[in-house]
């Protein structure tokens, strides 16, 4: 097998020639021997940013120890090592052979043999052979997996202890957005339908899913940061163990979105109910989580670490970006947001212009924001009455 070598962060990284995986003159990634995607380069510098934080607001157990169970070529480790302070050691896992091999070699490469250690077993049995065998706890377990992140998230769960991080991926967002209704109630337990909001349901669900899990271990999940961008969603949480408090997240923190056709409004409910304003059940999906996807501070000690010690990271203004957008979200994250063309549909022939819309809505002192996970999307303090109301007087 060929290989090439390719810098990211501070980090020389071998991995299969690319060449190699040119299809119609387009990289497809899926094709190399061993996994490399570069457009997940922005995934990984956001992710030293916030394990990073992590480490400085909640690790009990300084330096701390990482494990990375879905490794591939190990970049995402060897970033570890190399850029966060406090790591005292990172293990890099993949149950390929060739990965394992290009693993060492990267690991050799980057001189860190002393901070990271390599396995080659799958992935769960390594996390179960850690969670029993291993007195060190680990304090950070990032789960990158191609697809779904479902079959890990037990292993995870049960070795995490009080005051772990847990990061996630997940690439398969037509289970987790609707799509594909028997998919997500066969790996996510919960009922599904196709509606506008489809990104911000797939982070909903997958917490909901997460936290579920959590509950059967006593443990309760804090969310700390949560986006979706290019073909995934991303969720990082920290993990606290208290058995009666996890009982009280499944009451107040799961709960269900409803979508009403005929009006285009959505909305996050304890319980699935009809719309109130036309009387039809609409679009029901749930259970899924209903509270808060992010952390405001949290949020803020990225952006210290992103303009001072990180700013070298290649996609700063990016990240920047969406933080700005986040931290703007943050105090309407219990809300929906709401898919302006559809609730215009119902009420116009055309889309307001939507700086007119936003302005009319803070005339009215309705907090309305607008949302990345979607450029046509709003969350608001608006009521469906109030905003209908805004749309029409966009348009004139």
């Amino acid at each position: 097998m060929r290989l090439a070598v390719i810098k990211e962060g501070k980090t020389l990284i071998f991995i299969p020639d690319p060449k190699e995986a040119i299809v119609k003159e387009k990289f497809e990634p899926t094709r190399l021997r061993v996994f490399y995607n570069p457009i997940m380069e922005f995934n990984r510098d956001l992710s030293i940013l916030a394990l990073q934080a992590y480490i400085n607001l909640y690790a009990t157990h300084k330096p701390v120890r990482i494990l990375e169970p879905l490794s591939a070529t190990g970049i995402r480790g060897i970033r570890y090592a190399l850029e966060l302070e406090d790591i005292n050691e990172i293990i890099i896992n993949d149950l390929d052979k060739y990965s394992w091999k290009i693993m060492k070699r990267n690991v050799k490469l980057n001189r860190v043999e002393d901070i990271v250690k390599t396995f080659n077993r799958d992935a769960s049995s390594l996390m179960h052979y850690l969670h029993k065998e291993e007195p060190t706890p680990i304090s950070i377990i990032d789960l990158d997996p191609y697809g779904s992140p479902a079959p890990f998230a037990d292993s995870a769960l049960s070795l995490l202890g009080h005051r772990g991080l847990l990061a996630v991926t997940a690439t398969d967002l037509a289970v987790l957005s609707g799509s594909k209704k028997w998919k997500a109630l066969k790996r996510y337990w919960i009922a599904s339908a196709n509606i506008p909001q489809k990104k911000e349901a797939a982070v909903r669900v997958l917490l909901g899913y997460l936290a579920k899990i959590a509950t059967a271990y006593d443990k309760v999940l804090i969310p700390l940061l949560s986006y979706y961008s290019d073909h995934y969603v991303r969720v990082y949480v920290l993990i606290e163990i208290n058995s009666s408090k996890a009982v009280k997240v499944l009451e107040n923190e799961i709960g269900y979105i409803t979508y009403c056709e005929q009006t285009g409004q959505a909305l996050l409910v304890p319980e699935p109910e009809v719309c109130h304003s036309t009387g039809d059940k609409g679009h029901v999906l749930g259970p899924l989580w209903i509270g808060n996807f992010m952390d405001t501070n949290f949020l803020y000690e990225i952006t210290k670490l992103l303009n001072t010690k990180f700013s070298y990271l290649n996609t700063s203004k990016r990240i920047e970006k969406l933080l700005t957008s986040l931290i703007k979200e943050a105090p309407l994250q219990r809300r929906i947001y709401q898919y302006i063309p559809a609730i215009a549909s119902k009420v116009s022939s055309h889309i307001p212009k939507f700086s007119k819309l936003l302005e009319c809505l803070k005339t009215r002192n309705l907090i309305s924001v607008r949302t990345h996970f979607d450029p046509l999307g709003i969350r608001t303090l608006a009521s469906y009455s109030e905003l209908v109301s805004c749309i029409w007087k966009s348009l004139t």
